[in-house]
């Protein structure tokens, strides 16, 4: 299946210099990716299995669908990753429910969230030797300097992937020259087993292909998640609402699967009510959204602040102006707020005639529409 979105990473190639020293090469890996048929996440690196040089430098480009994103490797992670790789590989068959092994190595990374967004990994960080030290606090500012990755760090990570500003939607990884070939680890801290990967280091002497045999597993890859969630998609459309519900927000696939991905729509995308009507959504979660009105140009999910501390907005995530009467006339800003402990139903009533867009504020391409006539 050809998606209609075409991938288009580029090898590229720096400048030789004088000195006669080897090339770089600079390798290009998705991290998650936005479908031109309806709103969605992938909480998946493309591809999640990439082969590279010493020296090389992989670069992470994130496709922004509103989720943070972080890009980690290290020994923790290697670790963590061990028992997981034989069922990313589809050498094992994934049980119906996680193996120990997996669920204990994946406990000892710490958290983006815990509860709050926990800075150690938030922010950038980078520890060569030594334990990961306790508690939520941001690495010192020494920590936080990208070195070259030799593969035998105990931490390494590109912290929350900012979406704009300076290096927003990517994070560079340089390989030092005398890394050892291998098979390293790499993980999004937020999403867990799902989103995770290796880079398998050859010698610089063994050919491994290019850009293009990177893509070409990309796109298979993308095909079969593109297919799964178009059926998802179908079913979702099809499905028959709770009593007592007008419109679903969100639909996300039941089962175990080492396949993340989400459909982030509004079912029936658009509806028609009559003024004076209360209207009800079933707002799911896993992940979880907003019934918003009237919003703001841009709301940002995640803030970095000046002094690079990472915060959740609340903007994004608390209710905004829903009185008791739900009664709306379109003229303010209006927002259920997010659940993140489970499914939640919001109403409103509108009281006069107009169409009136909405959007879910944690993922931007999650809007529907209302007609009241």
């Amino acid at each position: 299946m050809v998606l209609s979105r075409i991938l288009t990473v580029t090898l590229l190639f720096l400048a030789i210099p004088a000195c006669g020293r080897t090339p770089t090469t600079r390798r290009t890996v998705l991290a998650d990716y936005n479908l031109d048929d309806f709103g969605n996440g992938y909480q998946s690196f493309f591809p999640r299995f990439i082969s590279a040089h010493p020296g090389d430098t992989i670069e992470f480009k994130q496709a922004w669908t509103g989720d943070p994103h972080t890009v980690t490797l290290g020994r923790l992670v290697d670790a963590a990753a061990k028992p997981l790789l034989p069922y990313l590989k589809g050498q094992k068959q994934l049980p119906q429910q996680p193996p120990d092994d997996i669920v204990a190595g994946f406990a000892r990374l710490p958290s983006f969230f815990n509860p709050d967004v926990n800075q150690q990994v938030a922010q950038p960080c980078y520890i060569k030797t030594g334990a990961l030290p306790a508690g939520n606090n941001p690495c010192p500012k020494a920590q936080q300097r990208e070195p070259e990755f030799h593969g035998t760090e105990t931490f390494f990570n590109s912290g929350f992937i900012p979406f704009a500003g300076v290096g927003g939607n990517k994070f560079s990884l340089k390989l030092a020259n005398d890394i050892k070939p291998g098979e390293y680890a790499y993980n999004c801290v937020v999403h867990g087993p799902q989103m995770t990967g290796t880079i398998t280091v050859a010698p610089k002497s063994v050919d491994i292909g290019g850009q293009a045999r990177i893509n070409s597993a990309a796109h298979k890859q993308l095909d079969r998640f593109a297919n799964e969630i178009r059926r998802l998609h179908e079913k979702a459309a099809a499905a028959k609402h709770p009593d007592g519900v007008d419109i679903v927000a969100g639909a996300t696939p039941r089962g175990v699967s080492l396949d993340s991905f989400d459909d982030r729509e509004f079912f029936p995308a658009t509806f028609h009510a009559r003024a004076g009507q209360k209207v009800t959504w079933l707002i799911t979660t896993e992940p979880a959204h907003t019934v918003s009105f009237d919003v703001p140009k841009y709301l940002p999910v995640i803030i970095v602040k000046k002094d690079g501390t990472v915060t959740g907005n609340p903007e994004t995530t608390e209710p905004r102006n829903v009185a008791a009467g739900d009664a709306y006339d379109g003229t303010k800003f209006l927002s259920s707020g997010a659940s993140f402990e489970g499914p939640m139903r919001f109403s409103v009533t509108f009281t006069k005639p107009g169409t009136y867009p909405y959007a879910c504020l944690l993922h931007p391409r999650m809007v529907g529409e209302l007609v009241v006539r």
